[in-house]
């Protein structure tokens, strides 16, 4: 048997090994003599894994061989020298492949489209979660943990730290712990919280696409201050607006094509989320001006015309006013 376990979110495959592992443990493995786990990168242990999945159980029914992160990375043609290997797979032992990358990647990879299709092969899709389910989650685990979250600061943990689940449930972790049975507040994430780079700058778009000009200034001054030099906060608010500029331009042309922007953009959904409702704010005229405001500050800033401060602090000014 060969199961596949891959997706873009870590928690969820960790807890689907683990149910895995437990189960082959209680029902056939309780000593752990006939579990093998092979850690990252083993593209150059061939040899080794496959002696391993073609090993006779010692005293059992079955053996599990669990193999990390064997897709990332293998070129084509040893993917097909590892499947050709893999699907020699006997009845008695369960093979595992675990993958953090994301579905459409793993679908896509040849060595999983010459083995889908091989006599008893599963494969369990892990997907990040995104908008209200992530929020949902975000609740049940702060309960799980002893909290309470309510959706609105839930949404607004997501909109700091991102969706990568290992961060969220360690920021919730500390946030639970500080909370002491009270329920979380925007207050307790403002203290304990450090909000990742981009994250950050979803917050100040955010902010300038409501014209909230005291939030934004805060935003913009909070993030001077963790150390960003400001010819990055140009390159992430221009980066930003290009992508708010080609959802804008993509529902004038195709209004339905709101629910496939992430793909139509090859952009992540949890971006590609925030930027639709971000764009929502401004009309295409507002971002094609923008757009050409942002080239001509780039360039003078790049070539010594006027400081990246002074780029950054005109640009802001300009989408408070628009």
């Amino acid at each position: 048997m060969i199961i596949f376990i891959y997706g873009d979110d870590g928690v969820r495959l960790k807890a689907k090994l683990l149910q895995l592992t437990t189960q082959f443990a209680i029902k056939f493995d309780q000593s752990g003599l006939n579990l093998a786990n092979f850690p990252a990168t083993p593209q150059q242990n061939f040899p080794t894994i496959l002696q391993s999945i073609t090993t006779s159980p010692f005293l059992s029914e079955k053996r599990m061989v669990i193999v990390h992160d064997l897709l990332d990375g293998l070129k084509k043609d040893d993917a097909i020298t590892w499947a050709e290997g893999l699907a020699k797979t006997p009845s008695s032992t369960i093979l595992v492949l675990v993958d953090n990358l994301a579905s459409e990647k793993v679908e896509k990879h040849e060595l999983f489209k010459r083995l889908k299709d091989v006599a008893e092969v599963h494969a369990y899709a892990e997907v990040k979660r995104q908008g209200q389910a992530l929020y949902i989650w975000l609740v049940d685990e702060a309960k799980k943990q002893g909290g309470q979250l309510s959706l609105s600061v839930a949404s607004d943990l997501a909109a700091r730290v991102g969706d990568d689940a290992w961060q969220l449930q360690n920021e919730l972790a500390k946030l639970v712990a500080y909370a002491k049975g009270s329920a979380i507040t925007t207050t307790m994430l403002d203290q304990l919280v450090q909000s990742n780079s981009e994250s950050n700058i979803f917050a100040f778009i955010d902010a300038l696409s409501q014209r909230d000009a005291k939030n934004a200034l805060r935003l913009l001054a909070t993030e001077r201050a963790a150390g960003s030099v400001d010819f990055y906060l140009l390159t992430m608010l221009a980066r930003q607006i290009r992508i708010l500029l080609q959802i804008r331009v993509l529902l004038e042309d195709e209004p339905g094509a709101a629910a496939n922007i992430a793909k139509r953009l090859s952009l992540h959904p949890f971006v590609a989320g925030k930027a639709a409702a971000q764009a929502k704010h401004f009309s295409l005229p507002q971002l094609i001006s923008l757009h050409k405001l942002l080239t001509k500050l780039d360039h003078s800033a790049k070539t010594g015309g006027l400081s990246a401060s002074l780029a950054v602090d005109r640009l802001v000014a300009e989408m408070l006013a628009i």
